[in-house]
């Protein structure tokens, strides 16, 4: 596990605090440097289940998860997105996978998915519909006016 406090830096308190959960280092690297993009986020990392898991119980607010759905244990991103919606019941989550998405899509309703490989506009658009799953029905139906 990894912390970026790219917030620190400027001494002001972060608006948005996101996990970034992949076990290939080279796309946790790069979605990294896309969050840090991305103002006032802090940022945690982990490579897999364990370490996600350790994140997400230590940190009291956590905005969004973006999520690799396989790792290379047992646990997957299925089971790292059910442990941050139970304990961080307003978190936003984006996972994403090479699997065809009708392999995965009919296990998480809630969350957004997004198959590799993705661009920043491809995931930019999947972040924001994850934000809006959040959202009342009603909201939704009156923002889509």
């Amino acid at each position: 596990m990894k912390e970026n406090t790219g917030a620190d830096r400027v001494n002001i308190k972060p608006r948005f605090y996101v996990l970034v959960v992949e076990d290939n280092p080279d796309v946790l690297d790069s979605l990294t440097l896309f969050v840090d993009a991305l103002a006032d986020a802090q940022i945690f990392t982990a490579s897999g289940f364990l370490g996600a898991a350790a994140v997400i119980e230590e940190q009291l607010r956590i905005d969004l998860i973006l999520c690799d759905v396989v790792f290379r244990e047992e646990m997957n991103g299925i089971d790292v997105a059910e442990l941050a919606v139970k304990l961080h019941p307003n978190v936003a989550v984006v996972l994403f996978s090479a699997e065809q998405q009708s392999d995965v899509e009919g296990l998480y309703g809630r969350y957004s998915f997004v198959r590799k490989p993705f661009g920043r506009d491809e995931l930019n658009r999947h972040i924001d519909k994850a934000f809006l799953r959040l959202r009342p029905i009603d909201e939704q139906l009156e923002a889509d006016r």
